[in-house]
């Protein structure tokens, strides 16, 4: 019983940080980005306005 309690009160804890890790990176939140070229990339929003593009 203390091993499987041991095991869920670990996996709780792990949660939020893998949940945290999908949707941004360290450089924002990652957007469809529509650069001067007329490419689209999904890119950190800092990225795309560091290299001029526009947020879609």
């Amino acid at each position: 019983m203390k091993i499987i309690l041991a095991f869920v009160i670990s996996f709780f804890i792990a949660l939020p940080t893998y949940a945290g890790t999908t949707s941004a990176t360290e450089l924002g939140p990652l957007v469809d980005c529509t650069l001067p070229s007329g490419d689209t990339d999904y890119i950190p929003s800092m990225m795309c306005r560091i290299n001029g593009g526009m947020k879609g």
